[in-house]
């Protein structure tokens, strides 16, 4: 694949050779569930102990046994972090790259609209998680591995670093988004001309 520019190009080389999230597991379809697709049990009321799903209409909550039994345990005890189906594509002016980032708790799930990218038992990695989506220099990263307008596959993460998202990472996740992106710039050497590029093609994300 042809990267866009000679920047995004040197950026991305300073992060290809580590860890990165194209190497996990995606989920297009974080319960099984198309986009248009619905439970037969679901309902608008709120019942206990019923999971509740989220789609493009609204939500619902649905029995546990219209979940897939190889995902069930993940749905009932992880946080999820899901983000909209599509990464736009490449456009001459400023762009947020990933659109519709939503943070799912235990007995939370939802419909194909999503894509699932992050895991946890842990709530503050997946807090710190979402932070990290919203940095520019991530989303940049992500521009960086796709080449067409599409659902997400592995190949768009590929020069997106993994990172610890504990409180003992080398990054202060209590600290702003603006504040991370700074960190993250330095510790991957970016000149600034690179740190320019990104902070004027990429849009703010609170």
């Amino acid at each position: 694949m042809i990267l866009k520019s000679k920047i995004v190009t040197d950026i991305a080389n300073k992060t290809c050779n580590v860890d990165n999230f194209g190497r996990l597991e995606l989920r297009n379809k974080p319960c099984g569930y198309e986009t248009s697709e619905l439970p037969m049990s679901a309902v608008t009321d709120v019942i206990k102990d019923r999971v509740k799903f989220v789609n493009a209409k609204g939500i619902w909550y649905v029995s546990e046994y219209d979940m897939p039994n190889s995902l069930l345990s993940q749905i009932k005890t992880e946080y999820k972090v899901v983000a909209g189906q599509q990464v736009t594509p490449w456009r001459t002016d400023v762009e947020n790259v990933v659109t519709g980032i939503m943070l799912l708790k235990p007995m939370e799930t939802c419909s194909g609209t999503w894509t699932q990218l992050f895991t946890t038992k842990n709530k503050e990695e997946a807090e710190n998680f979402v932070k990290y989506l919203k940095t520019k220099f991530c989303r940049l990263t992500i521009k960086a591995g796709y080449s067409a307008y599409g659902r997400w596959v592995n190949e768009y993460l590929r020069f997106c670093p993994l990172q610890d998202f504990t409180s003992n990472s080398d990054i202060d996740w209590s600290k702003s988004i603006e504040d991370i992106d700074k960190q993250l710039y330095r510790k991957y050497n970016l000149t600034q001309e690179e740190i320019d590029y990104i902070e004027k093609t990429i849009k703010p994300m609170k």
